[in-house]
């Protein structure tokens, strides 16, 4: 491996630019995780899944 980067300095350079991009790509997963839970919360909160299925329902009692 030293003869790839040429000495011990650029090795921990690259492993630490690994380990930084890791943690920010991990980071962003688990805010987007986050962010979707709380949003399917404020939606769910909000009503929007129950007029669909009000909607949905009352078609089908409709049709029968």
């Amino acid at each position: 491996m030293n003869e790839s980067y040429g000495n011990v300095g650029w090795q921990i350079f690259v492993y630490a630019s690994y380990f930084i991009v890791g943690v920010s790509l991990l980071s962003y997963v688990i805010m987007a995780i986050f962010s979707r839970k709380k949003s399917l919360k404020n939606m769910y909160e909000e009503g929007f899944f129950q007029e669909k299925n009000s909607k949905n329902s009352s078609a089908g009692e409709k049709s029968l």
